[in-house]
Formats: C-alpha cells, sequence, structure tokens
C-alpha cells in the first residue's frame, strides 16, 4: 500500500467502533495498491465491489475506489474499472481502455455527511448497484471485460482523472472495503452489515 497526500485515519468520523475509517482530505489523496489480478474482471466473472463511504462534498466527481489510475495516457482515465459519483445523479461503474468508453450508469441522489454503503455487484450478465442494501437504478446486461486496459494500473482509493485530466477527488471517508472476484454476493436488497468485518 502506497498513502499520497494527507490520507489519515479517522476515529471520529466512522461508521464502526472500530477499526479506524480513512480519512480523505480531497486535493491531493489517495491510497494505491500494488497491481493484482485479483482486482480485475473478465467478461464472464462474477464479482462484488463493495463498501462505506462517507462525502463531505459531493463537487465533481468523487471517487470511491478503481483498478487504474486514470493517468496513462492522453485522452485520461485509462481503467479497468472506476465506481465513482458522476455529479449528474449517478452512481458510474466506468471502463476505459483508450478507444472504448463504457460507462455502467445508477440513477442516485447523494448528500453530504451520511455513510452509504455502496455496492455493485455482476451475476451471470446481470449487473447491479445497491446503497444502503437497495438497488438503484436498473439491472445493465452486461459482459464487460474489466481487465486489460493500457499502462499501469494500481487499485485506487480516492482519486481518479478523467476527460483529459480533471481530478476527481474523494473529500471524505471510507471504511470496510471489500473486492471479491468470482462470485456476486448481493444480487437482490439486502441488510447491510452492522458492525465490521471480522476477517
Amino acid at each position: 500500500m502506497t498513502k499520497t497526500g494527507k490520507v489519515t485515519e479517522s476515529n471520529t468520523q466512522r461508521n464502526f467502533l472500530t477499526p479506524s475509517a480513512m480519512y480523505f482530505y480531497g486535493n491531493g489523496d489517495y491510497i494505491d495498491f500494488v497491481k493484482k489480478a485479483e482486482y480485475s474482471f473478465s467478461s464472464g466473472i462474477d464479482f462484488t465491489v463493495l463498501g462505506w463511504w462517507y462525502m463531505n462534498s459531493i463537487a465533481g466527481r468523487p471517487h470511491f475506489i478503481g483498478m487504474g489510475t486514470g493517468i496513462d495516457g492522453t485522452p485520461a482515465h485509462y481503467s479497468d474499472w472506476n465506481m465513482y459519483y458522476n455529479g449528474s445523479n449517478q452512481l458510474t461503474f466506468y471502463y476505459y481502455n483508450g478507444s472504448t468508453a463504457i460507462p455502467r450508469n445508477f440513477a442516485w441522489t447523494p448528500v453530504v455527511n451520511t455513510w452509504y454503503h455502496i455496492t455493485v455487484s455482476r451475476n451471470g450478465t446481470d449487473l447491479k448497484a445497491f446503497v444502503n442494501g437497495n438497488q438503484i437504478g436498473s439491472t445493465i446486461t452486461d459482459s464487460t471485460n474489466f481487465s486489460g486496459a493500457a499502462g499501469s494500473r494500481p487499485l485506487r482509493i480516492g482519486r481518479w482523472q478523467y476527460g483529459g485530466g480533471t481530478n476527481g477527488y474523494l473529500n471524505g471517508y471510507a471504511q470496510d472495503i471489500r473486492i471479491t472476484k468470482g462470485l456476486a454476493r448481493y444480487t437482490a436488497n439486502f441488510t447491510p452489515p452492522t458492525s465490521q468485518f471480522s476477517g
């Protein structure tokens, strides 16, 4: 893990009493994890990306998590996938390989200063998004190969670049993030966890 900027742990604003949340100041702050095959999803592979996020601001395109930096070329935003709020009342799960852009948008109008359990899950060819356990938007028929975009692609939390170089930073908190390759953990409405992960 590589921390950039002023990312800190927070016991002031956290969804669960333990452990600490990660606090992102919203300007130059992000965390990278070394690229692994487990973070990319080939066509036909079920997967789940989930976690708790809290936004102090919804300006711009706050970034939650993604496989790719968004700064591997011109135009920017090369990524196997990115999950972010797009500023237009949608949660977006996005792929871009330098020539093909595939945004999967789900209707959502977040508010600031609120913890959200956010999930994107693919089961077969059904791609769904859930906020606080409730499906948002429509089920999308999807067999995208969320893998193999050009350039270096660490797993990144808190920042990406889009539109040729504009930064989308998370100004807020993150906690209990989980990526599962090969399993759609949620396929219908569910009750979000009431305690932190135990293992």
